[in-house]
């Protein structure tokens, strides 16, 4: 059963190694990343960017018995463990299995444009444009037509990434 926890801050090989200790070497986790661009003074600076912040899923057999996802919030690296992830299982599965799919071969996202909405409101991650939020006017072969502060502009889909807003 997958659960979803909450790890303390930069403590994330911490938490992996304290469930491997405790429930032994069938954990499984799985927290989606992507990488991101950016450039400052003329250096390119690539930083690597969980979309669930300090949030992992952890899949074990064990963690069907709720006393075993109870004793996860004493071990080193937790913060808390979400409640009610035994609910959502089929939900947990489809997110995780979506996330799979859009990943390269080294596990990063790649952003799949044929889920993108017309006249919807998206947030660049990434890029030059990185944090602003813009509309889609159009989508063509390799460019996006977008509204950013009133301006229409032209970019490259291989360029930026963005979530919806």
């Amino acid at each position: 059963m997958w659960v979803i926890i909450k790890s303390n801050k930069n403590e994330l090989e911490v938490l992996k190694s304290s469930l491997k200790h405790n429930f032994g070497k069938d954990c499984n986790f799985y927290y989606p990343k992507f990488k991101s661009k950016s450039n400052l003074l003329n250096k390119t600076i690539i930083k690597e960017t969980k979309i669930l912040g300090d949030y992992i899923f952890c899949f074990h057999k064990d963690f069907v018995n709720t006393s075993n996802i109870k004793c996860l919030n004493f071990l080193r690296g937790v913060k808390y463990v979400l409640k009610g992830s035994e609910l959502y299982q089929k939900d947990i599965n489809e997110f995780i299995l979506k996330c799979k799919s859009n990943e390269d071969h080294l596990g990063y996202l790649n952003y799949d444009i044929s889920e993108v909405n017309i006249n919807s409101e998206y947030k660049f991650v990434s890029g030059i444009f990185k944090n602003k939020i813009f509309k889609i006017l159009n989508i063509q072969n390799k460019y996006l037509k977008v509204m950013l502060n009133g301006i229409n502009t032209t970019i490259n889909k291989k360029n930026c990434l963005f979530f919806p807003a």
